[in-house]
């Protein structure tokens, strides 16, 4: 029997049906959590911390001074709650390798990081950055302990 134009085969029919079943299965079986062992190797992977001592230990062994000390990651700290800000110069960091920095680094990526509306604070190599009264300065300061 010839099919006419515009008419759907009962092959393609009985194809469209079986992609929506698995489909279905497949979005059931990941509301339930079936996949989740599968995408918590994901979770294996290296933290940012850990890349950041990494990348660190790398631009002091080949003296990559301006990315040792003016390039800034966000950071969680393990039992801290919140991320901040960190570079090379941090010295929470335990580096096998390490370079001397101006020491204005932080200071200057404080002023540029508070002049970004979206921050009115934040935490730079563990010292509180905050803008000032006026609005018009940041100040870098006060040490963050717990």
């Amino acid at each position: 029997m010839m099919n006419k134009k515009g008419e759907i085969s009962p092959f393609a029919t009985m194809v469209g049906i079986i992609v929506l079943v698995i489909v279905a299965i497949l979005v059931i079986l990941s509301l339930t959590g079936f996949f989740r062992p599968i995408l918590d190797v994901f979770d294996k992977a290296p933290s940012n911390l850990e890349t950041t001592i990494q990348s660190c230990n790398g631009y002091a062994l080949t003296k990559l001074k301006n990315s040792y000390c003016d390039k800034f990651s966000e950071v969680r700290f393990e039992g801290k709650s919140f991320n901040e800000w960190i570079n090379c110069a941090d010295t929470r960091l335990e580096l096998t390798n390490t370079l001397d920095c101006d020491g204005d680094e932080a200071k200057v990526f404080c002023i540029n990081l508070l002049s970004d509306p979206k921050f009115t604070s934040a935490t730079i190599n563990g010292v509180l950055c905050e803008q000032a009264v006026d609005g018009n300065e940041a100040h870098y300061g006060t040490e963050i302990t717990s």
